[in-house]
Formats: C-alpha cells, sequence, structure tokens
C-alpha cells in the first residue's frame, strides 16, 4: 500500500494560510477585552436598573427554588421557552420591561415590583 504526500503546490500560500488563521484566532482574543470594558462601561452607567433587574430575578429564583420546580416548569408557567428562562436566571437578559415583570408576577402570584399609589402625584416644595 502507498501512501501520496500532498504538499502545498506554493509554500507561500501555505504560510499564508497559517498566517491569516493566526490573525483570526488573535482578533478573536482581542474582541473579549473590548467587549468586557464596554460591558463594564455599561454596567457603571446602568448600575441602579440593573441592580432593580437583578433583585427582580432573585425572587423568580427564589419562587422556583421555594416550589421545586424546573427551569422547564418555569418557563411553561411564564410562557416563554426554556432557553429564554435559562438567560434570565443566569443573568443574560437584564433588560425587563415592566410590563413583563407585571405580568411574570401576575402568573406567579408574586408581588416583583413595588408600584406608586395610585394617588395623585404632588409636587415636593423644597
Amino acid at each position: 500500500m502507498e501512501f501520496d504526500i500532498i504538499y502545498p503546490e506554493n509554500k507561500a500560500d501555505a504560510f499564508d494560510a497559517e498566517c491569516g488563521k493566526a490573525q483570526k484566532t488573535m482578533r478573536a482574543r482581542a474582541k473579549p477585552t473590548k467587549t468586557w470594558i464596554s460591558k463594564s462601561k455599561f454596567e457603571i452607567e446602568n448600575e441602579e436598573e440593573l441592580l432593580a433587574c437583578r433583585r427582580i430575578i432573585l425572587k423568580i429564583v427564589r419562587y422556583k427554588q421555594d416550589n421545586n420546580m424546573s427551569q422547564k416548569e418555569l418557563a411553561e408557567k411564564l410562557n416563554v421557552s426554556p432557553q429564554y428562562i435559562n438567560k434570565l436566571l443566569h443573568g443574560q437578559n437584564l433588560d425587563l420591561k415592566i410590563t413583563t415583570v407585571l405580568r411574570y408576577g401576575r402568573l406567579l402570584g408574586i408581588k416583583l415590583i413595588a408600584l406608586p399609589e395610585d394617588e395623585p402625584a404632588t409636587p415636593q416644595h423644597s
């Protein structure tokens, strides 16, 4: 049995291909730094909102644990996909709308956020 060894026709082409792979790898490694920096900047600028979302998610996690629910069961109860629940519970989806939070609270039978009283707003005097 004979084996044919295949060499690139042009060693320069093979070298360029390897360099191209190395450059792609270097670029891929550089992106997380930019992502990390921009993510950190975003978190600093939106600290209050992100903290509120995390508190809401924590209440949902406690509900899930208190009721011995799986992520799939929680997803069914909230009428969302299991993938969405996974992202939500792992903090990958921290952009919750008030209407969404109210709906989740209603479906779970718990209060996730406090709403302002139904009284007319009075101007604050300094």
